[in-house]
């Protein structure tokens, strides 16, 4: 008789064995007709141009909401049976706990309301300052900033704090690029684009990331910031990250941190450590906080990703 893997000496669950699926892809599933949410039809939109409008329907696989989650549902099963690895995750492709979701549906978070008084949200204040106790002491950062509404929202932030940081320093004429990586999350580059910067892309190299020399060929007077994830959203970690900071501080510029993937870093560095001015995170992929796609309301600690900054600047 085989003795339980508890009283085992090497009892380190080698005996588990992950689901093992045979999914297909999402675009090879589901059947005609099938719909997980039906919209009104929509009315003319004489605002847009011509060319704008799509000429026909997106190719996208028609599916109930319960084939979708089944899907999901298999694929997060197959990631958490990867015992020993950097879950570094996307937001498919981590696990929401379903107590979350129940926790956030109770009436007394569901149902605050901004405009109360103060006296009836005492409890709630503590969740914010308790939670924004744990992320600086996580990050090395001073303060958070639960305001911002997901994850281009904190990045948009970041980039408008950035230009009038630079403004207050009557530099912002100047200083006129943010410089990003071609595996940065496509938030970084569209906010600071839309904040007025020009977007200096790197691209990659042998090692999977930009080389320092790449950084280098690109920094100058007109470096505003850099906008970056460490790791990145294919999971790969640039070592030179520290001289990255140093030499965009070197030449005047910001730096912030895309903590998307902060799984896979979570207690072995913080941002500040690294010198990052600013960071975020994503609180449906690393602290489980509902995302919504369940169905369930979300709560006064809903926005999926939050913005910080440390001291070296006192441009808050």
């Amino acid at each position: 008789m085989t003795a339980p893997i508890s009283n085992r000496s090497d009892a380190r669950f080698k005996g588990y064995h992950a689901a093992r699926w045979a999914e297909p892809v999402v675009m090879e599933l589901g059947h005609p007709g099938r719909r997980g949410a039906v919209f009104p039809k929509a009315g003319p939109v004489p605002d847009l141009p011509e060319g704008a409008l799509r000429a026909a329907p997106p190719v996208l696989p028609e599916m109930t909401e319960h084939d979708v989650l089944r899907h999901y549902l298999h694929l997060s099963q197959m990631t958490l049976g990867m015992m020993g690895v950097s879950l570094f995750g996307t937001c498919t492709m981590k696990y929401n706990p379903r107590i979350g979701e129940q926790a956030v549906a109770a009436d007394h978070l569901a149902k605050v309301h901004p405009l109360q008084h103060p006296d009836t949200l005492q409890g709630v204040l503590e969740i914010y300052s308790n939670f924004n106790e744990i992320l600086c002491e996580l990050s090395g950062m001073d303060q958070f900033v639960f305001q911002a509404g997901g994850g281009a929202d904190a990045a948009y932030t970041h980039a408008c704090v950035t230009r009038a940081y630079h403004a207050s320093r009557g530099e912002l004429e100047q200083r006129d690029q943010i410089i990003t990586t071609i595996q940065t999350h496509p938030c970084s580059p569209a906010t600071a684009n839309t904040a007025g910067f020009e977007v200096i892309t790197l691209t990659l190299e042998e090692n999977g990331y930009p080389s320092v020399e790449q950084l280098k060929s690109v920094i100058g007077p007109r470096t505003a910031a850099l906008m970056v994830n460490n790791p990145d959203d294919m999971g790969i970690y640039n070592p030179d990250i520290k001289e990255w900071v140093r030499l965009v501080h070197e030449a005047g510029g910001l730096c912030f941190y895309d903590h998307a993937n902060f799984n896979g870093v979570m207690t072995r560095l913080r941002a500040r450590e690294l010198g990052f001015d600013a960071c975020m995170y994503m609180l449906h992929k690393t602290f489980g906080a509902p995302k919504g796609a369940a169905g369930q309301p979300l709560g006064p600690m809903a926005a999926p990703r939050i913005w910080c900054r440390s001291c070296h600047h006192r441009w808050w």
